[in-house]
């Protein structure tokens, strides 16, 4: 009966050391970087994309962005890889791209863009023929510095100084995007509800921000925007059809698409007949009028990067004048304007 106890106690102890030694040399072989027929022991990078700054601080990635871009560069700033993928994978639970690169320290610059169907797209990356970090912005496609095209929407994002651990498994890094574009409508109406000849009326808007450098600040340059669609329209007022009287109100829509509006720059809001100025404003600062309304801690530049629709509407007298008294309509919110040399 003894013996059979001893032998008892060394079979459990021969097993203990069986199974550390074995672990040891898995450990060992991971260590000393041999994959071959170690498939627990690589590591695999990938990245992951957010677009949640935005006005509704909710992640809408999967629904609004439509091509993705990946750019990275080592501790140089010379780029060692990029891919881009589109399409159906992108509206995937859990999205993520593989990012094939050896362990080590690395910058990485994300442009994405929207779906398809738009009339023109910011031209990214090599901006000088080079494999440069600052080679990757992107730039706004422009003639004799005008751009009245329907941009296609435009987003960044950038992780400096990643560092890529040399472990085991899957390691994830996050990149936030900024879009980029902004739509802008404006729309004219005739306090007595006659309609407007879009002939007449010439909408633009001029800033020093087109295009954007890798890191998305804006290129020192002036471009002017002039509106992709203008078309009058016609707007009835009142209850339905066999109810009591309806009123049809007439108006004119201009839309315009826009890069990135920085809240330090100075763009101007210009609408003009063949005689004179009907509006002439600093847009950004009637923009910010309403950024309380959405009850959130931003700054400035924050809710210009979230809020990326913007509706002004303005009434005019039958002369053509900006009957300021009517105040100004901004995304649907009635600011009247207590300064009016704003």
């Amino acid at each position: 009966m003894t013996v059979r106890k001893i032998c008892l106690r060394w079979s459990w102890e021969l097993t203990v050391l069986v199974v550390l030694a074995a672990a040891g040399a898995l450990l060992t072989a991971c260590d000393d970087a041999i994959y071959d027929d170690e498939g627990d022991c690589s590591v695999t990078y990938r990245v992951r994309f957010h677009y949640d700054r935005n006005i509704k601080f909710a992640d809408a990635f999967a629904s609004e962005v439509g091509e993705v871009a990946l750019h990275v560069f080592d501790k140089s700033g010379h780029l060692v890889w990029q891919g881009t993928e589109s399409g159906d994978s992108l509206r995937a639970d859990g999205y993520s791209m593989a990012v094939p690169v050896p362990p080590g320290d690395y910058d990485m610059i994300a442009w994405c863009q929207g779906p398809a169907g738009h009339s023109s797209r910011f031209i990214i990356g090599q901006q000088r023929s080079g494999d440069r970090i600052e080679d990757y912005g992107a730039t706004l496609p422009t003639e004799n510095g005008v751009s009245d095209a329907d941009l296609r929407p435009l987003y960044h994002g950038r992780n400096a100084a990643v560092t890529l651990p040399d472990t085991y498994g899957t390691v994830y890094n996050d990149i936030q995007l900024t879009k980029n574009t902004n739509e802008i409508l404006i729309l004219l109406q005739h306090t007595n509800g006659e309609p407007l000849d879009p002939e007449e009326f010439h909408f633009t808007i001029t800033d020093a921000c087109g295009s954007l450098a890798h890191d998305n600040t804006p290129a020192a340059e002036t471009v002017t925007y002039r509106p992709w669609r203008v078309e009058a329209t016609q707007t009835t007022i009142g209850t339905e059809a066999g109810g009591d009287a309806m009123t049809s109100m007439a108006g004119l829509v201009a839309e315009f698409s826009t890069s990135r509006l920085i809240a330090a720059h100075r763009p101007v809001l210009t609408i003009r007949t063949h005689d004179h100025d009907v509006v002439r404003i600093p847009l950004i600062d009637y923009l910010m009028m309403v950024k309380s309304e959405y009850r959130k801690e931003m700054t400035d530049q924050d809710y210009l990067d979230r809020q990326d629709d913007y509706t002004m509407t303005f009434f005019l007298d039958p002369d053509n004048n900006w009957f300021t008294q009517a105040g100004i309509y901004i995304n649907s919110w009635h600011v009247v304007l207590q300064n009016e040399d704003l």
